[in-house]
């Protein structure tokens, strides 16, 4: 590598730390975390939660959870009840809901749906129906958990400016061939994999302006932060990871 390589690598690398920085710094501020509020979100020390739930003894095999906020946050996890489609609540500050009125999530036979403005949205779960995820965040952070009860269908996450953080256990039942595709355009995605048994699986990290960290001693590189796992290719069932970033970083755990 000659001097000017090394030189344009370490711009690139200067320039993507700056516009994360300020990425963060901007979620933060909006969050209060340096006790400011947010012109367009408000104050999120004064605030007022909803919650919807929906339970159903005959749970649909599948269901679809549909959610987009301009700002704010998504954190799902699952729980033991076979009867629980899923919990929402809903943390809105209140200047927001003076403007645009009380959020409403809908639900059907097929999908859970909340569209709104800015929320802090806390989802919970149950563990009959296999779920395919639909996340649309502007500015915002998404975090999915998953344990033992969990089932999944399909992820599709993005946000503009933000993070990601996903957990996949080695407990949790994917059900048939499956597709997570995480995307940011400013910000970071973390993913940890800890893969059930008899699952082929594949990760794929792309960044334009940054960097993608994989840590792994037993899935295979097949190229630039390409992975996969020895029995991907032959296995009755594969899930196929994809995390994207164009500025920021990727950070994967692959066991």
């Amino acid at each position: 590598m000659n001097e000017y390589t090394r030189n344009n690598s370490m711009v690139a690398c200067i320039i993507a730390v700056i516009i994360i920085g300020a990425a963060l710094v901007g979620v933060m501020t909006y969050y209060g975390a340096f006790g400011g509020t947010h012109i367009n979100g408000g104050d999120w020390n004064n605030t007022t939660t909803f919650t919807f739930q929906n339970n159903n003894p005959s749970a649909p095999a599948t269901m679809t959870i549909d959610i987009e906020l301009d700002v704010g946050d998504v954190n799902v996890t699952f729980t033991d009840d076979p009867t629980l489609i899923a919990k929402v609540n809903v943390e809105v500050p209140n200047i927001t809901l003076d403007t645009y009125g009380e959020p409403s999530v809908e639900f059907s036979d097929t999908a859970v749906v909340l569209h709104y403005r800015a929320a802090r949205v806390t989802m919970i779960l149950g563990n009959s129906s296999a779920y395919t995820f639909n996340l649309d965040i502007v500015t915002g952070a998404v975090n999915l958990t998953t344990n033992e009860h969990a089932r999944v269908r399909g992820v599709g996450m993005q946000v503009t400016t933000g993070s990601i953080d996903a957990s996949f256990v080695s407990d949790m039942q994917f059900v048939g061939n499956v597709s997570v595709v995480t995307t940011v355009t400013t910000g970071a995605i973390s993913i940890t994999v800890s893969r059930p048994t008899g699952v082929g699986m594949l990760f794929t990290g792309s960044v334009s302006t940054g960097n993608v960290d994989v840590t792994t001693t037993t899935w295979t590189l097949l190229t630039q932060n390409i992975y996969q796992t020895s029995d991907y290719d032959s296995a009755s069932q594969q899930v196929a990871l994809t995390a994207s970033v164009t500025t920021g970083g990727i950070t994967a755990i692959l066991a």
